[in-house]
């Protein structure tokens, strides 16, 4: 397997950006490699994020994507945003806690599963930042985010 080269002072892979608009196929294989490269290493998780990795992100994971498709984008969501407040800011500014909320009834149990784990995640980075006390565990960023203030009825997703 050939694996592409980092892009020149980004210290992450340019390829990975670019296929993520790409065929199915293509956009999978693009946000596995995100994820994994970004999973334990900061300095590649907010390369990307200041790339604007996180909207191509979201934007994958509300498409009618296969459901492996959207597991990777959830497990990348949650990787971005994990023990980093710019990562958690950039995921809840592109819409991403919408769209995993919007997943979590698809019927799918491995997209749930994913969405789930990538909300934890989310919450427990923005419950350490927003918190005021340590008696208040509820973010306030989170709480008064509009996907969560208002009722709407959820759309199903393809399998």
């Amino acid at each position: 397997m050939t694996r592409a080269t980092p892009a020149h002072g980004t210290g992450h892979d340019a390829s990975a950006l670019e296929g993520l608009a790409g065929d199915a196929a293509t956009a999978l294989a693009a946000i596995r490699r995100v994820k994994n490269q970004v999973i334990g290493n900061r300095a590649q998780k907010l390369a990307y994020v200041r790339q604007g990795v996180v909207p191509r992100v979201v934007r994958l994971l509300a498409a009618p994507h296969s459901g492996e498709t959207r597991v990777q984008a959830a497990a990348a969501l949650a990787s971005l945003g994990y023990r980093s407040l710019e990562g958690a800011a950039q995921v809840m500014a592109s819409r991403g806690v919408e769209a995993l909320l919007q997943v979590l009834p698809c019927g799918d149990a491995k997209v749930t599963v994913a969405a789930c784990r990538a909300l934890k995640m989310l919450f427990q980075v923005l419950s350490r930042r927003a918190c005021r006390s340590p008696r208040d565990r509820t973010p306030s960023a989170l709480v008064t985010h509009p996907t969560l203030t208002r009722s709407r009825p959820s759309r199903p997703c393809s399998r």
